[in-house]
């Protein structure tokens, strides 16, 4: 499967010529495959929280139009719009995610926790982060807690 942000999601995916352009349609083409397919994902930025499937594999740094990988040159970025920016949950298969700066949201307030990678239920040996840089989010600030109860009295001073 070929994704690009020049891609559109109306296309098949299924070559260089006619990328998807999210990588969650990429997801969803990929399953349809007869044997599991991998992602090839050229240079952009994909602004969408990536919930990932077991045994799909991704992988960023290609060159857009050509997908030739040259990741140095070809920064793929995924910017989370959610609490997750990638999410990995129950894998039951090998599943790689490689080449990738992955950003997690920054919030405000509300004390909501901010995840660039959110891994959960995956035994060790099952999923793979390779070449990627990860920049947390800012988890927004907590409301202040009660006060707490008065202190007993001192003793007496010796």
């Amino acid at each position: 499967m070929c994704s690009s942000d020049l891609g559109s999601d109306l296309n098949s995916g299924t070559s260089k010529e006619d990328p998807v352009a999210t990588l969650a349609e990429a997801m969803k083409k990929a399953l349809l495959c007869p044997d599991i397919c991998d992602i090839v994902v050229s240079a952009g930025t994909y602004q969408k929280t990536v919930t990932l499937t077991s045994g799909i594999n991704i992988y960023g740094g290609y060159k857009p139009k050509t997908f030739v990988y040259d990741l140095p040159n070809n920064a793929t970025v995924i910017s989370g719009t959610e609490a997750r920016a990638v999410i990995a949950q129950g894998l039951t298969l090998s599943t790689t995610l490689s080449g990738f700066t992955i950003k997690g949201k920054n919030f405000v307030s509300d004390g909501t926790s901010s995840y660039a990678v959110w891994a959960k239920d995956i035994a060790d040996d099952l999923f793979v982060v390779d070449r990627c840089t990860i920049q947390p989010g800012t988890g927004g600030a907590g409301v202040d807690g009660e006060d707490g109860s008065k202190g007993g009295d001192g003793g007496l001073g010796a």
